[in-house]
């Protein structure tokens, strides 16, 4: 549950050794607008104190009895986030068993940023049986999400193939979301609809990156927009039918690879390249930039991000990258003074950026152009004589 929802109580899961698991969950960061660190160890002092009323009065326990469980004998209350917790949340969390004498309780901080998809699938099957009746044989859940729209729902097998209906819980629509975001892959996107079979001692999850599943009603062109401006995928990895959706042409920003059937000026295409870059960047990032050099067609480009405390990691641009770059030179071109040369993004938690571009240098690190390169560059962008520096004058001559 939401560290915010305070009186929510989650038991995560049950141990047949006697080990109950709460968990608690912060999405928020003090990078957020109207949040700091005040305000999360206040929100995490009110939802711990619930969890401590929880144990102490025995409700904890009693829960899982009724889950199975002869006898409690240890309790691990967990906070998952994708930052570390401030000094004074971690420290309530580190000594919540002074507080609970005579309970074996432990608190516990989960780095999200290190969960992989097989850790969201068991947490997805334990928090959707969980929710459901005791007694169940099998049960099977379709999902169906795209762009803002969402659909699914929940069938629970009983004894004499009794089935009973339900939809998901917030909690359950939580973890697939969060299926969702890590199932991400540049090119292809992430998944559109899903399946999942759990049955007593084995569960079987499949997902699907192609649209409407079958006997769904299709969407809209708005609902699949949306959905690849959350989750950009090249052009290849849509399929025909939504790009010809209602008998016309799906119209997308251009996201990668230059998926946009039109063309659009600079200060669009900036826009679509930091919606390429910012996914890309890992948890935790406190700045990032990216440098590139494009002349005569030869093009170089890195990423440097820092992460937590200073450290530092460069990445590689992906090809979609370049190419968007490609158009964004293009579009830039101005016939008196030609197109950049280089340029330098850099960017801020919180949606801050800034973009630097230069029409006559290029970064020192990279090889320096060629008298062909500059030719071919002022061929296909062609400037104002006055335009080009006296160095690079006497090169191309």
């Amino acid at each position: 549950m939401p560290v915010p929802d305070y009186d929510e109580f989650d038991l995560v899961a049950v141990g047949q050794d006697g080990t109950l698991v709460l968990n608690m969950r912060e999405d928020r960061s003090v990078n957020d607008v109207g949040v700091d660190a005040e305000l999360l160890i206040r929100d995490f002092r009110r939802k711990l104190d619930h969890y401590v009323h929880a144990i102490s009065s025995g409700y904890a326990a009693q829960f899982a009895v009724r889950k199975g469980v002869t006898k409690v004998t240890r309790i691990r209350i967990e906070l998952s986030s994708f930052e570390r917790p401030a000094p004074g949340v971690m420290a309530m969390l580190e000594s919540v068993g002074r507080e609970l004498p005579g309970v074996n309780v432990t608190g516990v901080w989960v780095d999200l940023s290190d969960v992989g998809l097989d850790v969201i699938e068991q947490a997805l099957v334990t928090t959707l049986t969980e929710e459901l009746r005791p007694g169940w044989k099998s049960v099977q859940l379709w999902v169906y999400a795209v762009g803002g729209f969402r659909y699914a729902t929940i069938e629970a097998t009983y004894g004499l193939m009794k089935t009973v209906r339900s939809e998901p819980s917030e909690n359950v629509w939580a973890m697939l979301g969060e299926h969702k975001r890590v199932s991400y892959d540049e090119r292809t996107g992430t998944w559109m609809s899903g399946h999942v079979l759990i049955e007593r001692d084995d569960f079987k999850c499949v997902f699907h990156n192609d649209g409407a599943p079958e006997g769904m009603p299709p969407l809209d062109q708005q609902d699949y927009r949306r959905e690849f401006e959350l989750y950009p995928r090249v052009l290849a990895h849509i399929p025909e039918s939504i790009k010809q959706l209602n008998g016309s042409t799906l119209l997308i920003t251009p996201i990668i690879e230059g998926i946009s059937a039109t063309d659009v000026d600079a200060e669009t295409l900036e826009a679509e390249v930091l919606k390429v870059f910012l996914p890309l960047l890992p948890r935790k990032w406190t700045f990032a930039y990216m440098w590139f050099s494009m002349v005569g067609g030869e093009g170089h480009a890195g990423i440097s991000v820092t992460v937590g405390k200073g450290a530092v990691q460069n990445l590689q641009p992906p090809e979609a990258m370049l190419a968007l770059l490609t158009r964004l030179k293009k579009a830039a071109y101005d016939p008196r003074t030609g197109t950049w040369m280089s340029g330098r993004l850099e960017f801020k938690p919180g949606g801050q950026y800034r973009s630097q571009f230069s029409n006559s240098e290029t970064p020192e690190w990279v090889p320096a152009p060629t008298a062909a390169e500059y030719r071919y560059e002022f061929e296909v962008y062609p400037r104002d004589p006055s335009e080009i520096p006296e160095s690079i004058r006497r090169l191309v001559m």
